[in-house]
């Protein structure tokens, strides 16, 4: 449980050390660093006595960094020494949160154990001068440097008793991005919707371009994550991707992967068994999700997505949205487009129209551009794999072929990864995290996050503090390079050219006909994988569509179309 006191300030501000940590991906933050001056030893004390709950110092901020973002926190003590403790943001109250709970927002800062013999000789030499005593008086923090994020402008440590005293007032860096004014121009009454297996996306037409639809803080891709609180009311998005790092329990991720399936297809027996939430069987061999004795079929889960972005383009483009064009893995068969309009329904959405993926993604590439071309496009996503060859002319196209895994993507990269680790971690304590539904999911999403890192820094760090409490408390922390995990995915990557292969054979094509190429969805990004495309079609692959946007996109332009509203392609991204 985390200590409570009364706030003291600290301030937050750019780094100017080249070395500081940088951003490795712009969906995850990376190090803070808060440095706390300590007047006396009573007060150093204090600190250190703070840490001994489990959810650490708990900081007060508006903008609480998510769960998991790395934070130095510089103790300059009385002598004049300075420590420096690593933790990790642990426990996240978000204003949203601490409005519905009565409580203030924060983040709660866990000390790295490494540093357990530091704290413990700083409160011995605390007793021996302040005889024991904790500082009653609260100190205002200096200034230290913090890499980029979503910190706060004011943020607060706590302290015990009177009311603080307030501390300089900063200003935080700014986020990556921040939502775009709505562009000028009528919007049409139909959105292109991409629900993903990991991301969701939305795209509307406003004059005669097609815009991603983003969120209250810029974002265009909302995680397709459904989470629960403890009355049984659901989160989305975000919101709810914070609340699956704390309690992967009562977070459903993946659910396109189960949409329109059984509860007993082999198919899926896999997920359900490793799911961290609670599934049965329910009327017609259904699949249920149980949460604080409530049911909700997949259909369900999956319309608390769609409905949530529905509701984004609403507050977006101002006006009622009542008809959509979603996108579909080419492998999705006629059980799974009717369970998937049908959560459309349930988010009060009318389908017009459903188009493949991979499709999509040329759409965004080829409409409005006079190709004359044949383009293949390679689209691996967070749950499935597709591939389709399109024939462009003028603002005309055909589908020459299409073929898909629906059970390969982004999400069995993470599960190479865990998978591996969770091995070095049999072995060195004898502990079978995969056992264990709940450290299992922790490990699944430290394995994203190292994914995603890897695709931009040649090392990543595979971190899960705490991953098991009994009999002990043992943190997994793990260096990962590369080349090690191109070797964990090669298997992978082989199993998606199988695919491009067994297409272009259908269709009587070389991969040496294609004219273009284009790359899309979020595992594009790993540069084993952009390597190995561009050995299989003989050619360096450029980027010419963003391969996280551009299935949504291609959806919208259909949509637009649908309805009658002139377009002449897509927008271009700021």
């Amino acid at each position: 449980m985390v200590r409570r006191y009364r706030p003291q300030t600290f301030d937050v501000t750019s780094p100017k050390d080249s070395k500081a940590p940088q951003r490795a991906h712009e969906r995850f933050d990376v190090n803070f660093r808060i440095r706390l001056k300590c007047p006396d030893w009573a007060y150093a004390l204090r600190v250190v006595a703070v840490n001994a709950g489990r959810g650490g110092i708990f900081v007060g901020t508006q903008k609480p960094p998510p769960p998991g973002t790395a934070l130095d926190l510089v103790l300059e003590l009385p002598t004049g020494k300075v420590l420096t403790l690593s933790g990790t943001a642990r426990h996240v109250v978000t204003p949203e949160r601490a409005l519905a709970e009565g409580r203030s927002p924060g983040v709660g800062i866990e000390i790295d154990p490494k540093h357990a013999d530091d704290l413990k000789r700083v409160e011995a030499a605390a007793k021996a001068a302040s005889g024991g005593k904790a500082s009653a008086a609260p100190v205002a923090a200096k200034a230290g440097p913090a890499a980029r994020g979503n910190a706060a402008p004011t943020s607060h440590l706590p302290a015990p008793a009177p009311p603080p005293v307030a501390g300089p007032k900063v200003v935080a860096p700014r986020p990556p991005r921040a939502r775009p004014a709505r562009p000028q121009g009528q919007a049409a009454r139909a959105v292109g919707i991409d629900f993903g297996t990991s991301y969701s996306s939305i795209s509307a037409a406003i004059g005669d371009r097609v815009y991603l639809i983003p969120d209250s803080a810029g974002r265009v891709s909302q995680p397709s994550v459904v989470g629960y609180l403890e009355n049984g009311s659901p989160v989305v998005g975000w919101q709810a991707r914070e609340l699956q790092v704390r309690n992967p329990r009562r977070a459903v991720s993946s659910a396109k992967r189960l949409l329109g399936r059984k509860f007993s297809d082999p198919a899926v027996a896999s997920q359900l068994m490793s799911a961290a939430y609670k599934t049965t069987k329910g009327p017609n061999d259904s699949i249920l999700v149980e949460m604080e004795g409530k049911s909700f079929t997949i259909g369900q889960v999956c319309a608390t997505v769609i409905s949530h972005v529905h509701a984004l383009a609403e507050d977006y483009l101002g006006i009622p949205v009542s008809q959509a064009v979603l996108s579909v893995p080419v492998s999705f068969t006629d059980a799974e487009r009717a369970a998937l309009r049908k959560a459309a329904e349930i988010a009060e959405l009318e389908v017009l129209d459903m188009i493949a993926e991979p499709v999509a993604g040329a759409l965004a590439y080829g409409i409005g551009q006079q190709k004359n071309e044949i383009v293949a496009v390679y689209d691996f996503g967070g749950g499935t794999f597709d591939f389709s060859v399109l024939d462009f002319v003028g603002d005309q196209f055909r589908v020459l072929g299409t073929k898909g895994d629906a059970w390969l993507g982004g999400d069995d990269f993470d599960v190479m990864l865990a998978q591996d680790e969770a091995d070095n971690f049999w072995r060195e304590t004898q502990v079978e995290i995969r056992q264990r539904v709940v450290e299992w999911q922790r490990l699944l999403l430290a394995s994203e996050k190292a994914k995603r890192d890897l695709s931009t820094s040649t090392t990543a760090e595979l971190s899960v503090p705490g991953i098991v409490d009994t009999p002990k408390r043992i943190d997994l922390r793990r260096i990962i390079d590369r080349s090690t995990f191109e070797r964990l995915c090669a298997d992978l990557l082989e199993r998606s050219l199988s695919v491009c292969q067994e297409g272009l054979q259908l269709i009587g094509l070389e991969p040496s006909d294609m004219t273009q190429v284009l790359v899309v969805g979020g595992v594009s990004h790993i540069p084993f994988v952009r390597d190995g495309v561009s050995k299989f079609f003989g050619r360096e692959i450029q980027a010419l569509v963003n391969p996280d946007e551009a299935v949504a996109l291609g959806a919208g332009l259909l949509a637009a179309r649908r309805v009658g509203h002139g377009v002449r392609g897509i927008a271009p991204r700021p």
